[in-house]
């Protein structure tokens, strides 16, 4: 028995609060387009809408919804498979719908009876075997809940063809026995296994091997700052060779502008200003090859970011007594 309008507008009340990380998102466009299909009765396409918001964005009302519009639509064992799980979810704060639900739909249910035989035989279950009943992994053999109309059961397992069969069940509550008779591969054929973990794990890999995305606007802002911080530098590295050069002419002013002091006191003098120049010259060696390597890095980031990102930048500027920056680029 469906559930009433009155009481299906009620159902959709208490389980569409979201906690979307974005209002607008796809996904609660998605959500938002199901629950209008839902009540209008609209419910194949109110399940694809809904289907399509839980893949972009899972959420427990989302799922919620889908064994909703699935319940409507006669497939019971979907909607019931659904409702145990989310009845034991601490994450569902609306556990007490699916409990309630799970109640309910436990009696109407039709159950799938899987039986594994190989060549004929009845077998033990094979290492690995997967079933899926309508998509979703069979977890007991003995009773797993079917729907009401056609339900389509999938086996695989390594060394064993794929094996697919279909029953249709026209009454709630019946059990209908499906066997699976497993044939080994051929010697040397590949493995056919189960589509849905292959889907999964293909998609793992590729988002493990994707790189993360460096947008052409952080290549630009980067090369900027490293500009910016090696012009900085070289400009530190200019002051210090000025500073250097200042000390060396004291240094020769110490006695009497020559090289040759005439007292002892003129030569500690000139010595100790002369130790200071060649200091500081030194350091301005340091500071202007660091400067002039970091800027010209940046200089290099900001020309191979993609033409409409450019902007401006800042280039360092130096003379044999000045220091500067300039604003480069185009306008």
């Amino acid at each position: 028995m469906r559930i009433s309008g009155a009481a299906l507008v009620v159902l959709l009340v208490c389980i569409t609060a979201q906690a979307w990380g974005q209002s607008g998102t796809p996904a609660e466009q998605a959500f938002n387009r199901g629950r209008e299909l839902l009540k209008v009765g609209n419910y194949a396409e109110a399940c694809a809408a809904f289907e399509e918001s839980q893949r972009l964005e899972p959420q427990t009302a989302t799922q919620l919804n889908i064994a909703l519009c699935s319940e409507q639509m006669g497939k019971l064992g979907t909607a019931l498979r659904i409702h145990r799980d989310l009845a034991h979810r601490e994450d569902n704060p609306q556990h007490k719908i699916s409990a309630d639900a799970v109640a309910a739909l436990e009696p109407r249910a039709p159950r799938l009876k899987i039986d594994v035989s190989e060549g004929g035989q009845r077998a033990r279950m094979p290492s690995g075997l997967t079933v899926r009943v309508n998509g979703m992994k069979a977890t007991n053999f003995r009773e797993t809940p079917g729907d009401l109309g056609l339900n389509r059961v999938v086996a695989t397992a390594p060394g064993y063809k794929r094996v697919t069969s279909e029953v249709n069940i026209t009454r709630e509550g019946k059990t209908e026995v499906v066997t699976i008779i497993l044939e080994p591969l051929e010697p040397g054929a590949p493995e056919e296994l189960d589509p849905e973990d292959v889907q999964f794990n293909a998609t793992t890999r590729k988002r493990k091997a994707a790189p993360p995305p460096t947008t052409s606007s952080s290549r630009k802002t980067i090369g900027i700052s490293m500009t910016g911080l090696g012009a900085g530098v070289l400009v530190g590295g200019v002051v210090a060779g000025v500073m250097a050069r200042s000390k060396w002419s004291d240094a020769k002013a110490a006695c009497g502008g020559g090289t040759t002091c005439t007292s002892e006191e003129d030569l500690a003098r000139g010595n100790e200003l002369a130790d200071s120049a060649r200091s500081r010259g030194n350091i301005s060696t340091v500071l202007v090859i660091a400067g002039g390597a970091v800027a010209a890095g940046g200089l290099v980031m900001w020309l191979t970011a993609p033409k409409q990102e450019r902007g401006v930048a800042l280039a360092p500027g130096a003379g044999s007594a000045t220091a500067g920056l300039s604003l480069v680029g185009h306008f």
